[in-house]
C-alpha cells in the first residue's frame, strides 16, 4: 500500500497523482539515503526514465529529481526537529544524500524559512550565530597593503 503521507507531505494533490507517480514517490521516500538516479527510480516502477519524467511534470509540475530532493529536506526536517539527534547538520544532509552542504543548506533555508543550524539550535537549546558574529573583523585590504611586511632578510 502507497504511503498517503509522503504525497501529503510533499503538499501535492493526490487526485492528480497517478499510481505510477505514487509508487515512485514510495520508492524515493524509502530510499532517500541511497544513491538514487532516474534511471533507479524509472527501473523501481517499471518504465522509462523519460516517461517517468513526463508523468511527474503532468502530476506535480517538477521532475523526479527535484521531487526526490525535497523529500530528502523534508527527511533532514524532522530529523533536524529529533531533539534526541546528535549528528551534526552536515552528517544528518549527507546521510540523505545531500552532499553540496552550501545548496542544501539554501534549499532547506528556502523550503523551511531558516537555516538548518539555526533549527538544529532551537531544537538542541544552544546559540546559532551567524558568520558576522563569528567572526566580527573585517579584512581591510588597503590597510593590509599599507602595513605589509617587508622580506625578511637572512639573520648574517
Amino acid at each position: 500500500m502507497v504511503n498517503d503521507s509522503v504525497v501529503a507531505s510533499l503538499g501535492y494533490d493526490p487526485v492528480r497523482i497517478t499510481a505510477v507517480v505514487q509508487r515512485a514517490l514510495q520508492f524515493m521516500d524509502e530510499q532517500h539515503g541511497s544513491v538514487l538516479e532516474i534511471a533507479d527510480v524509472a527501473n523501481a516502477v517499471g518504465m522509462s526514465p523519460r516517461r517517468l519524467q513526463e508523468l511527474f511534470q503532468i502530476a506535480v509540475g517538477k521532475s523526479p529529481m527535484h521531487v526526490l530532493r525535497r523529500i530528502r529536506l523534508l527527511h533532514t526536517r524532522r530529523e533536524l526537529l529529533d531533539p534526541g539527534e546528535k549528528r551534526t547538520v552536515g552528517q544528518i544532509a549527507r546521510a540523505a544524500q545531500l552532499m553540496h552542504l552550501g545548496r542544501f543548506s539554501g534549499h532547506y533555508a528556502a523550503a523551511f524559512g531558516e537555516a538548518p543550524s539555526a533549527t538544529i539550535a532551537r531544537v538542541r537549546g544552544t546559540a546559532h550565530h551567524h558568520a558576522e558574529e563569528r567572526f566580527p573583523h573585517r579584512f581591510d585590504v588597503h590597510s593590509m597593503e599599507a602595513h605589509q611586511l617587508s622580506p625578511q632578510r637572512p639573520a648574517e
